[in-house]
């Protein structure tokens, strides 16, 4: 029997957040063990494991994020799917590099010290979130529901939001949650944090978080209200480019 690759992420349990995303055709209970037992070098992932492992107060767990992938093609676009899903949604992956069949991919930014997986312009956020928004299905595994609502479980509010003295739209006080991304967003994520993040970044405070369904329809509603994009960028607090890609149709519709 032909063993199939898994995808999985390996998660600190102080903070439930993943931290690396990987690939394996063994069980993952043993492939965690390996990881535990290979913490002495010098790689993002293992001097994070040894950070766990010396700070006494947590440990590193696995999730299985997808099963039974059946080529070693499909398992590499895949892992690379879930690396960049987990990075636009403000998670900070240790991945350095992706194998293919013996070759290694350096992650563009990792080249300048960085280790997150994070999209390089905004042109190519708005490119992936077009073909997400526009195409049924693109990119994504087709027994995926792309109108699973997630529990708020799933999101921990215990930093403080950014004070930038204008009120802003935040995912996390919507009444119902509908991710534009796939069903197995099973993540964790702290919005204020990354928010934070963003801000000393220079990004807007929105920038890589997750975009919902109810988010989409608000950036319509106002847009047909005659809200111009300036406003909509301050509201939203995402980069023009991506509520470009959100009324994409509309906007043609207006050059006719």
């Amino acid at each position: 029997m032909v063993s199939k690759t898994k995808i999985y992420g390996l998660v600190d349990s102080r903070s439930s957040e993943v931290f690396y995303v990987g690939k394996t055709k063994k069980d993952i209970n043993r492939r965690l063990q390996e990881h535990l037992e290979d913490w002495e070098g010098t790689s993002p992932k293992q001097r994070y494991i040894k950070e766990v492992n010396e700070s006494g107060k947590g440990s590193i767990d696995i999730v299985l994020l997808e099963k039974d992938i059946d080529s070693d093609k499909r398992a590499f676009t895949r892992e690379i799917f879930w690396i960049e899903l987990f990075s636009m949604s403000g998670a900070k992956l240790t991945n350095a590099a992706i194998e293919y069949k013996g070759t290694y991919f350096l992650a563009d930014n990792h080249v300048d010290g960085k280790t997150t997986f994070e999209l390089e312009t905004e042109e190519d956020t708005e490119e992936k979130l077009t073909k997400l928004l526009h195409t049924p299905n693109a990119g994504v595994n087709s027994r995926v529901d792309l109108t699973v609502k997630p529990t708020n479980e799933n999101i921990i509010v215990k930093t403080k939001r950014p004070d930038i003295g204008v009120q802003y739209f935040c995912f996390e006080e919507c009444e119902t949650i509908t991710l534009v991304t796939p069903k197995k967003c099973d993540f964790v994520i702290e919005p204020n944090q990354v928010r934070n993040d963003n801000r000393e970044r220079g990004k807007k405070l929105n920038y890589h978080m997750p975009l919902t369904m109810e988010e989409v329809s608000l950036v319509n509603e106002k847009f047909d209200e005659g809200t111009q994009m300036d406003e909509l960028v301050e509201f939203f607090q995402r980069p023009e480019s991506t509520l470009r890609s959100i009324l994409r149709d509309k906007l043609k519709q207006q050059k006719l």
